[in-house]
């Protein structure tokens, strides 16, 4: 097996893929597709998505870390340029939360709405809303392809390439206890945080 996994310089933002070469197979993933929004910034990120995709090429899983913009905006020009997006992994937002994503991005909504139409298969994981609990038992085999909402901390595997990705979602209220009970163990103050 030989994974190639390339940073892609593009600026302010994130795209980042890997190329898992398996026997004869190829297993392509993408971690988030976005840049900033300075003049050179979209083309850079254009030129960089057609140094390694070609209209013959799947992505078979793209992760979405979260909605800014410039984690997303290059995802619609990724779909145009390969054959098929299988999979896409991102966080479940509650329709009642969608003000708190579009105060960061104006177009997250749009985004969102869309998934479906960006893979074929769409996973979203849940917030893990117990500090204690980070992994499970279940497990996904990408090759059965149904979209679903999944627990964080679930397996995401493909039986063909051994390969394993586990997704996690954790509740900002939780992080933000651990971490208050980080710092005060430290001996820093946590009272900036009410």
């Amino acid at each position: 097996m030989e994974v190639t996994r390339i940073i892609h310089p593009i600026g302010q933002g994130a795209f980042y893929t890997e190329r898992i070469c398996s026997k004869d197979q190829i297993y392509n993933v993408v971690y988030d597709c976005g840049s900033g929004t300075n003049k050179n910034a979209p083309k850079r990120l254009i030129q960089e998505i057609a140094s390694v995709f070609t209209s013959n090429d799947v992505v078979d899983i793209l992760f979405v870390s979260h909605f800014d913009n410039d984690h997303i905006n290059g995802i619609r020009e990724l779909k145009k340029r390969v054959k098929e997006i299988r999979n896409i992994v991102v966080s479940l937002v509650e329709k009642n939360d969608y003000w708190f994503y579009c105060i960061e991005n104006q177009n997250f909504i749009a985004f969102y709405d869309s998934l479906e139409e960006i893979a074929s298969h769409v996973y979203r994981v849940k917030p893990n809303i117990d500090a204690r609990r980070e992994f499970n038992d279940s497990v996904i085999d990408l090759t059965e392809g149904k979209s679903k909402i999944i627990e964080s901390g679930t397996k995401l595997l493909r039986k063909t390439i051994d390969w394993c990705y586990i997704p996690f979602n954790y509740d900002q209220k939780v992080r933000l206890e651990k971490l208050k009970a980080e710092l005060a163990g430290q001996g820093v103050l946590v009272d900036i945080f009410t």
